[in-house]
């Protein structure tokens, strides 16, 4: 909750929102996240940090639940076999769940990135890029999901069936960003190890920091696979949030929703390249490592922690 709004801030930067980016965007003015937040925060309200938690939330809860539904099933059918415990086994459990838990809770993420920028595309298209409110008459005001079914019924009627699993190929790439991280969290760790001497373990400093680093590396090697993922969810405005728009002089704005802004991710590849360069594969990058990199450090910690606690009083208890 407390790093949610880095995670607002990160989608809204990779899809190029007019407000974040004429705050700052950051880099291009020296304005960090944290700034950045505070000039949203001052301009929208604190509540526009948070806008689609609730529906995270239950997106969160859902996708554990169908990947260690999976996992488990396969622990039970692999019990028995070969491979049972091996590392091969267990790389290849995780991934399959990770990839059924993609395609299951696929719709459910898209309407949660887009939740995240409609509230604040409505206002920026109120108040112009730049804050002009002088043209509030003449910007039509998008209507956004009212809650996370009612953006799964909209897309669903609006926009296709199809286009609820929009960015899954990226998705389904991205399943190897824990196996990235934890890969080289173990390398590192070995080799920490390894310098401390036999029966030497590693400091909970050194756990935090190894644990940042492999986070780091992870996010870094596949962001341009999470900018991409973000960009066909989104659709950079063609969706049915600006379907049954309404201007301030009553009259009614009909998108067409049903129009792919990109062919699929290659295309998409291509086109965030060309307009903006190799930058624009790492937009929203810095949110990202705050996010990501100091919470998975403090779980990587917390794990440790609570093992290392846990076999010293299984010892205790065996003496």
């Amino acid at each position: 909750g407390l790093c949610f709004p880095l995670e607002v801030l990160r989608t809204r930067l990779q899809v190029g929102d007019p407000v974040a980016t004429s705050l700052g965007g950051g880099a291009s003015r020296g304005f960090g996240s944290w700034s950045l937040l505070l000039r949203l925060a001052r301009r929208e309200g604190v509540a526009a940090l948070y806008q689609g938690f609730n529906a995270v939330l239950i997106t969160v809860g859902v996708t554990n639940f169908v990947y260690f539904c999976v996992y488990k099933a396969q622990k039970q059918v692999l019990a028995s076999g070969v491979l049972a415990g091996s590392a091969l086994a267990n790389l290849c459990t995780a991934g399959l769940a990770g990839a059924v838990a993609v395609l299951a809770t696929t719709p459910l993420w898209l309407v949660n990135t887009r939740m995240k920028v409609q509230q604040s595309e409505a206002a920026s298209r109120r108040h112009g890029a730049d804050g002009d409110s002088s043209r509030e008459e003449f910007q039509p005001q998008a209507v956004p999901y009212a809650s996370l079914f009612d953006g799964l019924r909209r897309v669903w009627r609006e926009e296709g069936a199809a286009t609820l699993w929009d960015g899954t190929a990226p998705s389904l790439l991205l399943v190897s960003n824990p196996a990235i991280q934890w890969a080289t969290y173990e390398f590192m760790k070995d080799g920490v190890a390894a310098m401390h001497g036999e029966g030497g373990g590693l400091r909970p400093a050194e756990t935090f920091l190894l644990a940042a680093a492999a986070k780091a590396f992870a996010t870094v090697s596949t962001y341009p696979l999470q900018v991409a993922q973000t960009a066909l969810r989104y659709n950079h405005g063609v969706q049915s949030g600006k379907q049954g728009t309404q201007d301030t002089r009553g009259e009614c704005e009909k998108g067409d929703a049903s129009r792919k802004r990109y062919e699929g991710t290659v295309d998409c590849f291509i086109r965030l390249y060309f307009s903006g360069g190799f930058k624009g594969l790492f937009r929203g990058l810095e949110a990202k490592m705050l996010q990501t990199v100091l919470t998975a450090a403090f779980h990587v910690l917390c794990y440790e922690e609570l093992a290392r606690l846990f076999l010293a009083v299984l010892s205790a208890s065996a003496a």
